[in-house]
């Protein structure tokens, strides 16, 4: 999967930070390194897909 954009909602930033902990900085992190994706589900909203992102951060100071 090639993402060219990211569209920030802002209920979804509050949900990464407050139910998972993520800052939208370390989801840009990850993005860049060539994550694995996996789809969830369809939203709620029919524009919006739901994809699990699963990658490595660099430890803090490096």
């Amino acid at each position: 999967m090639k993402i060219t954009e990211l569209i920030w909602f802002d209920d979804i930033i509050e949900k990464l930070g407050s139910k998972h902990n993520v800052k939208q900085d370390e989801v840009e992190e990850v993005l860049a390194s060539h994550p694995q994706f996996r789809f969830v589900e369809k939203g709620i909203v029919l524009t919006r897909m739901y994809t699990q992102l699963l990658g490595k951060l660099m430890p803090a100071g490096i």
